[in-house]
């Protein structure tokens, strides 16, 4: 019986399978994120070499094996993995220019697009809701405390809202001095501990608004991430580590 090798990694507790290869199908991919019946993950990540050596073409999967235009912290955990210095992610919607130094694996993420949503009144907890996108969807809201917002309760109500035909990925975050607190529910994947591009998007939202004006630490359940807007685009780094490999039938 043919096997697979895979790579287990993870970031903030954002946890992937990385294999070299093309995409497998939907009901494999299902069962290699399974967390009782394959090896289980946020996201599956596949990846293949181009002739430059410094270029990965790479595409992302949730774990209910729809696609993902992107992931924060895939791309991280896919660089730690890699250990190049310098290295071009091709995604399916942008290229993204990476640095791995010092066990630290930093992503340019490119720009926030900020975008009108027409009024989505779920919940008094909320107030008004933003449109970011950074390779990905988002949806995103800035509320006093994020601590009396059920986001897996309000999540799946609103990725699957009409509004979004492909879904959308739903964060709350909370602005304090020199830290965003966020919390993300993930299109596909659920709740989860950390969102790399949810914090992209919503440090590049407060950005735009003029809510701060240099780097970030974003705060989510899993840890912490340094995110700096420029007019370059978005620049993330945070830790990501190789938990095991192994092979899957």
């Amino acid at each position: 019986m043919a096997t697979i090798s895979f790579i287990k990694a993870q970031a903030l507790s954002n946890d992937f399978v990385i294999i070299e290869g093309n995409p497998l199908g939907l009901e494999k991919i299902q069962h290699i994120a399974h967390r009782r019946l394959g090896i289980g993950c946020d996201q599956v990540i596949f990846f293949q070499r181009s002739q430059d050596k410094t270029v990965m073409d790479v595409q992302f999967f949730n774990a209910d094996g729809t696609e993902a235009e992107a992931c924060g912290n895939g791309s991280r955990a896919l660089v730690t993995f890699l250990a190049l210095p310098k290295i071009t992610l091709r995604t399916k919607t942008r290229h993204l220019n990476c640095i791995y130094s010092n066990g630290m694996a930093v992503i340019n993420m490119g720009h926030a697009l900020i975008s009108d949503v027409e009024a989505l009144i779920l919940s008094n907890q909320v107030g008004a809701w933003n449109g970011v996108d950074v390779g990905n969807p988002h949806l995103i809201a800035f509320v006093e405390d994020i601590e009396r917002i059920d986001i897996v309760a309000m999540g799946p109500l609103l990725e699957n809202h009409p509004t979004f035909p492909k879904r959308v990925n739903v964060s709350v975050a909370q602005l304090q001095a020199e830290r965003i607190l966020l919390k993300t529910w993930e299109r596909g994947s659920g709740y989860t501990g950390a969102c790399g591009t949810a914090a992209c998007a919503t440090t590049g939202l407060a950005y735009a608004k003029g809510l701060i004006s240099d780097s970030m630490l974003v705060s989510q359940q899993g840890g912490d991430l340094l995110v700096t807007p420029t007019e370059q685009g978005i620049w993330m780094a945070g830790p990501a580590t190789i938990v095991f490999k192994g092979e899957v039938f």
